[in-house]
C-alpha cells in the first residue's frame, strides 16, 4: 500500500524551534532527533508529554524525504500533545554555519578563558558557553563534511 498525503499528515506533529534571536524552524514534521543533556533523542507523533534540557548539538527534522541539519546550543525541548518546541540558545541550518566564524569564536572563547579574569560567574558562564557552542557547531560541520565529502569546504582541522 502506497503512503498517500493523507497517511503523510497522520504522522506528523508541529515542530518550532525558537532561539534566543529570532525563530529558526516552525513546520510539521514526522520526527525530531535532538541531542538531549544525557543522550541522543527522537521524537515522534504521539511521544509521550515531557520537558528536558538539551545540550549544544546537532538537530534533525524529518519532513517526508526532505531532511533539515541544524546546529543548536543548548536548551529545552518541550513536548506537548502533538507539538514539540525547542527553546535554545541559538540555532543554525547547515548551510548557515560559517566554519571561519566559529574557529574564531572558539579561539577567542579559549583565551579568555586560560586568562580568567572575570568580573563575576555570569563572564565565566558566557565564555563557556560560546566554547560549548564552538565545540558542537565544528563538529556538526566535521559530521556532514565526512558524509558529504567536497560538498561542504574544509579546513584544516577542527
Amino acid at each position: 500500500m502506497r503512503p498517500t498525503i493523507r497517511n503523510l499528515m497522520e504522522n506528523t506533529f508541529q515542530l518550532d524551534i525558537i532561539s534566543l534571536t529570532r525563530p529558526a524552524f516552525s513546520g510539521k514534521v514526522e520526527s525530531v532527533t535532538v541531542p538531549g543533556s544525557e543522550g541522543e533523542m527522537t521524537v515522534l507523533k504521539n511521544h509521550i508529554p515531557l520537558i528536558t534540557p538539551l545540550a549544544s548539538g546537532e538537530v534533525v527534522i524529518r519532513q517526508g524525504k526532505e531532511v533539515t541539519h541544524m546546529a543548536i546550543s543548548r536548551g529545552f525541548l518541550i513536548v506537548e500533545k502533538d507539538k514539540a518546541t525547542l527553546m535554545v540558545d541559538s540555532a543554525e541550518r547547515l548551510e548557515e554555519l560559517d566554519e571561519v566564524k566559529i574557529r574564531q569564536a572558539k579561539v577567542y572563547a579559549e583565551k579568555l578563558l586560560t586568562e580568567n579574569k572575570f568580573k563575576d560567574d555570569r563572564e565565566f558562564a558566557d565564555a563557556t558557553a560560546a566554547l560549548e557552542k564552538s565545540i558542537a557547531h565544528l563538529q556538526v560541520l566535521k559530521r556532514h563534511r565526512s558524509r558529504h565529502k567536497g560538498s561542504l569546504p574544509s579546513s584544516d582541522s577542527m
